[in-house]
């Protein structure tokens, strides 16, 4: 089991940036992920569609080899002036981020079946750009009639009337307990909705529900279509994995109410018939040990290729100050104490509150965690991890950037944030106007660059090699002359240095003291500063 407490032993993704700082090496280092000013007004969107709050809860995001050829969908709660009681919005921006007025009304389609409808989670169809969304309708106050439901739109943002009734599809958990979907997968042609099932004060359960191509409640899952692990859980999310089966991720609350005292990362497993998997853990739940203080903030999951599921939630202390903390698990539940140090993995966005709101994987493995810095207000925040855990340095250099998408005006913070290629990034999330929260889309860019010089390439005429390199290393520079030599571990400290004489345009490095691995090479001459990645093979 983790020490959460034990932090100087974890990966820092700040330290890379620290130490550069410190380096007088790095004295006009420039490290820029900025808004890109191709994309409407300077790089952002800000939509008031109700003018009652609005809140952005998923995004289907730009991929070059889907078929919406770099069209946005978005979805929310729309708000009404019965803050209690909630619309679903759902809209779909073009390319330079109008409105694709082909879609819904002029772009929007906001509805609802119910007193209230919102959505949490969407998938969008590669073969017929249909939209499901899955999250909750509430047919009157009575916390029973509060159920997960799916909504499903064709590509033009029309209700897809046969489609459960007129484009809904309800489950009804029981007599008692309400119910929302916060995962939705499609299966052969069926469709998958994971989520939490709703008691008087919070959830009561993991609750998985399948549903055939028309809406109906398929009778070979679970119960009549409805699978429950009861667990005394918060925030919940559902992944589908190998051989159809569903693991769950959620924060088990003890305390409960509105003072919860701690929380604990708890795993439940079903099998493809909606069984929870007795050979796991206790009745298909296991714990593992990992807690936290759920009244800093909430766990966050997503699921990586392999699998592994990768989750960040907030300190296990009592101070709000204190960073984000990341860990995996292996699809046996266990920690996987070959990401990070041991398990775990330290972002610190500022030193004032950093809040992680959402994780995303791309194909390769990497992970994104998606939130804001807060200092005086919040401000966009994220941070890219490679797949074992430490920073993703071609991500603004040192893997994490805090960007104030409003000169300070207005408090913002992202809760997902997808590259879309050519180190191009599409975040959504809020930006609150005078206490009222608005959609807010924001395209970047990531320039990184050194004042001196830009990230090198091959022809710079500055060379490091072998590389892999055993036992030593050659730098060379066939134009400027060579002033310094600093090595760099993974994680940023500085583990080898060589000041050079004049009129030198090569060095050696010994490697024999250092362990096998990744490093960063940061070469300074006359012309400039110059890095390489290198890596030291085992002896």
């Amino acid at each position: 089991m983790m020490n959460m407490k034990n932090i100087s032993r974890c990966i820092v993704v700040q330290a890379f940036a620290l130490l550069m700082v410190a380096s007088s090496s790095f004295a006009q280092l420039t490290i820029v992920v900025k808004m890109d000013p191709l994309y409407r007004s300077g790089g952002k969107v800000e939509l008031s569609l109700s003018g009652f709050g609005d809140e952005l809860t998923d995004f289907y995001g730009v991929f070059p080899d889907q078929n919406l050829v770099n069209k946005i969908t978005i979805c929310g709660k729309i708000g009404t002036a019965d803050s209690t009681r909630k619309k679903l919005g759902l809209i779909q921006l073009n390319p330079d981020g109008s409105f694709n007025t082909s879609f819904g009304l002029g772009g929007k389609t906001i509805m609802n079946w119910g007193i209230s409808d919102f959505p949490n989670t969407m998938y969008v169809s590669p073969i017929d750009n249909s939209v499901v969304l899955g999250g909750m309708n509430a047919a009157s106050e009575v916390l029973a009639e509060h159920r997960p439901t799916l909504f499903k739109f064709d590509a033009f943002g029309k209700p897809d009337l046969s489609f459960g009734v007129g484009g809904h599809a309800i489950a009804q958990v029981d007599s008692v307990n309400g119910g929302y979907v916060t995962n939705v997968y499609p299966e052969d042609s069926s469709y998958l909705a994971c989520g939490a099932v709703m008691g008087p004060e919070h959830p009561v359960g993991f609750c998985a529900i399948k549903y055939n191509p028309h809406g109906i409640l398929d009778s070979s899952f679970g119960k009549d279509g409805i699978s429950i692990i009861p667990a005394q859980i918060g925030y919940s999310a559902g992944f589908l994995t190998t051989n159809d089966s569903i693991v769950f991720v959620a924060e088990e609350i003890t305390g409960g109410g509105i003072s919860p005292k701690s929380a604990e990362i708890i795993i439940g497993k079903l099998d493809e018939k909606g069984k929870p998997v007795s050979s796991f853990g206790i009745n298909g739940i296991l714990r593992t040990g990992v807690k936290f203080n759920p009244l800093l903030g909430s766990l966050r999951a997503a699921i990586q290729p392999n699998y592994n599921i990768v989750c960040s939630f907030p300190p296990i202390g009592i101070s709000p100050l204190e960073p984000i903390h990341m860990t995996r698990f292996l699809p046996d539940g266990t920690v996987d104490t070959s990401f990070g140090t041991k398990g775990d993995v330290v972002i610190n966005f500022t030193n004032g509150i950093s809040r992680a709101n959402g994780i995303t994987v791309a194909k390769n493995g990497k992970s994104t965690i998606a939130g804001s810095a807060l200092n005086a207000l919040d401000q966009c925040a994220a941070a890219r991890l490679n797949v074992d855990g430490s920073p993703d340095i071609s991500f603004n250099l040192v893997g994490t950037t805090v960007i104030d998408v409003d000169s300070g005006a207005h408090a913002n913070w992202l809760t997902k944030l997808i590259g879309i290629g050519n180190k191009r990034y599409y975040g959504v999330g809020t930006s609150v106007h005078n206490g009222i929260p608005n959609f807010m889309i924001v395209r970047f860019k990531d320039d990184t660059t050194f004042s001196r010089i830009g990230l090198v390439q091959d022809n710079d005429g500055v060379a490091a090699y072998p590389n892999p390199a055993v036992g030593h290393i050659s730098i060379t520079s066939a134009n400027a002359l060579i002033k310094s030599v600093s090595l760099y571990d993974a994680i940023g400290r500085r583990v080898d240095a060589t000041e050079m004489r004049e009129n030198e345009k090569s060095t050696t490095l010994t490697l024999t003291q250092l362990p096998a691995g990744m490093y960063h090479c940061v070469i300074e001459t006359s012309d400039g500063v110059e890095t390489r990645k290198i890596i030291i093979g085992s002896r």
